[in-house]
């Protein structure tokens, strides 16, 4: 090898069909050779994945390795292929956990060259302007170039390597692709286009047309202060950035009275925060942008927003921007800012969301936390990157954005075109995790209602890389921890875990059980599930002299809070709330579906005397879940300061929302939900609006 040291892993070769190799029959197995020096065969974890699916069960055809190393020919049986490119991956994971492998690809007979047409144009670093066909065999030499020749519809493929350019003007054709290009088809990751020498952007989008830029690196290593590698600024059409590298650069993305931009599995880059300015800004009212699966790091501050009435959409992003802010927002509160099983993140000390805009967060990981913006389900924890000093953002086992997200999103892979969601649910962040372990199938079920207060908890665990032998397994129970259980169905084997367990646990008296599983593996690697569920406790008291640490709920030992009996009660019960006034700041309505908020008497009716006396600087009651709520009976008093003299605030997530016989008074409604209902109520002297409908059907 060359360098001071021999490489001592897993070599692979003798690929059969060979790599980008052409007119393999659709039935073609796929059979190559493992060397290891160091281990047997016994020792060594054989996968591939074709094309995204995977095979673990193979035949040794030729065997000539020892107990101390391995070299053998092997044959996978895959299923019949449909599709004229197919990539393989071939994966080799060694008792050192090394995590080797080979990726390759060849073609069937479906497979044909593009056409060399105006619809299909070529670019590569060695070929012509001026005396290139822009075709398979002969190209032109610059994307401007190819960009100008190629017909409406078509698409300009780039070959492999590095092109500087000065400023690509993006033409007025309708449905252009620029993309990556290999010359056996597919995308190629090692297209760069440099713009050291440009004194604008890189690309400049001002035509309002549909289009879209994919696979390619871009790079400006000369530190433009104030220019922005990609500036977008028309205004229609449906513009795509996907699976593109934007690194070393002063300032990322720039989306300016734009509508329709889509940014997907996108890497914003740089070596260090000192360098850049900003990743991405999204200015000047940009209706519909959505930020997907893309990581922006050490570019001095994230994502900016300006503009009156934007609305931004960001799902499943990492941050990293260094020592500034993650997102920041300046605009007024007409705005609708989105962020969704993201992770906000540094070693900086700066706050990781700033701004006076309004923005929802949910199941989002944001260091410094939230708590001031409207949403549910976020936490404040260390994301446990596996490197994030050497921009390695994937999360290590135990992360607690593991199996964290939302599912109310439709993204189906990550950053690296891993499946999404792999475990039990989505996690936060680019990257969806591929921990070894996972845990499913739980009774009670997530979440569920109406559980028995004896009731066991039971799990399935499964571990791909040990058996059982080598897992300590335990949970915690409304603080209790128990260690033992019993094995119910047993589907593993001396190499991997499948089985179903079962724990005897205490009878406990509290409406939500809240759980904790615990698993620890010889690699030290510990992962826990935390999980709720429900008794059969679908009505819940709350009183101002009762108490939400030693409180059951009931009518004789009340909770303290309408915080503490939302959050507790049983999708579809009641919150009851005795006489008197309850003074606390704003209650965040959780996502449990039709739940009511009610005021309660001692004969069981009605009262007219509970009183929520706001003191927050927000929407007193807040609400913006897919759920539908219910409010009777309740004054609701002194909510905030202008803008947000609100006293009720409902988001557009909210399905349908009643309010009856409520009094708001010094503060109103403010409704971007699907639907209001308000009838025997009264609204008066209120310092702003009394109603304020948005989009809503009242």
């Amino acid at each position: 090898d060359l360098g001071a040291y021999e490489y001592d892993g897993t070599f692979f070769s003798e690929f059969t069909p060979e790599n980008r190799s052409k007119e393999n029959p659709l039935n073609t197995d796929i059979s190559f050779r493992v060397q290891n020096k160091k281990y047997s065969k016994d020792e060594l974890s054989i996968s591939i994945e074709v094309n995204n699916k995977k095979y673990t069960d193979y035949t040794i055809i030729n065997n000539n390795g020892s107990t101390t190393n391995t070299d053998m020919y092997v044959r996978f049986a895959v299923d019949s292929l449909s599709e004229p490119i197919v990539d393989v991956i071939v994966r080799v994971l060694s008792p050192e956990n090394q995590n080797e492998y080979q990726d390759y690809s060849f073609f069937t007979t479906l497979f044909s060259a593009p056409s060399d047409s105006k619809q299909n144009i070529y670019v590569a670093p060695w070929g012509s302007d001026n005396a290139g066909k822009g075709t398979f065999a002969d190209p032109y030499q610059s994307p401007n170039k190819g960009l100008k020749e190629v017909a409406a519809g078509g698409t300009v493929h780039l070959y492999p390597g590095t092109y500087i350019i000065e400023n690509i003007q993006w033409p007025t054709k309708d449905n252009l692709t620029l993309t990556s290009f290999e010359a056996g088809g597919g995308n190629n990751k090692n297209v760069i286009l440099d713009g050291s020498n440009a004194a604008e952007s890189c690309i400049d989008i001002i035509n309002s047309v549909t289009l879209n830029i994919a696979g390619l690196t871009f790079q400006k290593s000369a530190y433009v202060p104030g220019k922005y590698c990609i500036c977008i600024t028309a205004p229609e059409g449906i513009k795509t950035i996907t699976n593109c590298i934007i690194k070393n650069v002063s300032r990322g993305i720039c989306i300016s009275g734009a509508n329709n931009v889509n940014v997907i599995n996108t890497k914003i880059i740089n070596p260090s925060n000192k360098i850049g300015e900003l990743g991405i800004a999204i200015v000047n009212n940009c209706l519909n942008v959505s930020l997907e699966n893309c990581l922006i790091n050490n570019l001095g501050g994230g994502l900016c927003i300006d503009g009156r009435y934007t609305r931004v959409t960001v799902n499943n992003c990492t941050f990293w921007p260094g020592e500034s802010y993650a997102i920041f927002n300046q605009v007024v509160p007409e705005d609708n800012i989105t962020i969704l099983n993201s992770i906000l993140w540094d070693n900086g000390t700066t706050a990781k969301v700033q701004g006076i805009g309004r923005m929802y967060f949910y199941n989002c990981n944001v260091k410094g936390g939230v708590a001031e913006y409207p949403g549910a389900d976020n936490i404040n924890e260390d994301p446990l990157f596996v490197d994030p000093q050497s921009s390695n953002f994937k999360l290590k086992g135990g992360s607690p954005c593991i199996d964290s997200g939302t599912t109310n999103i439709l993204l189906t892979k990550d950053i690296e075109n891993n499946p999404r969601p792999l475990g039990y649910g989505y996690d936060m962040g680019a990257y969806e995790s591929t921990c070894t372990t996972y845990l499913s199938e739980f009774a009670p079920e997530i979440n569920s209602t109406n559980n028995l207060l004896d009731t066991n908890i039971s799990f399935r665990v499964q571990d791909y890389k040990y058996s059982k032998d080598n897992l300590n397994i335990s949970i915690d129970l409304n603080g209790k921890n128990y260690s033992d259980y019993t094995i119910v169905k047993d589907n593993g084997s001396l190499e991997n875990t499948d089985m179903y367990l079962v724990f005897d646990v205490d009878d406990f008296s509290s409406a939500k059980g809240c759980v904790t599983i615990n698993v620890s593996n010889p690699d030290n690697i510990i992962i826990q599930k935390p999980y709720c569920f429900f008794s059969n406790q679908e009505i819940i008291f709350v009183a101002p002299w009762g108490d939400d640490t030693n409180g059951l709920g009931t009518t004789s030992n009340p909770y303290k809070t309408p915080q503490q009996g939302l959050d507790l009660v049983a999708p579809g019960g009641t919150v009851y709330l005795y006489s008197g006034t309850y003074n606390i700041e704003t209650i965040h309505w959780p996502g449990k579906d039709n739940l009511t908020l009610s005021s309660y008497a001692e004969d069981g009716s009605i009262s007219s005397n509970v009183i929520l006396d706001a003191k927050a600087s927000r929407g007193y009651i807040y609400a913006n879940q897919p759920i539908n709520l219910k409010i009777i009976g309740i004054i609701i008093q002194n909510a905030g300061n202008w803008p947000n003299y609100m006293g009720i605030d409902l988001g557009p997530l909210v399905k349908s929302a009643i309010i009856e016989k409520c009094i708001i008074r010094n503060n109103g409604i403010i409704a971007n939900a699907q639907r209001l209902k308000v009838s025997n109520s009264l609204i008066y002297e209120c310092k702003g609006h009394g109603i304020l409908l948005k989009n809503t059907k009242a």
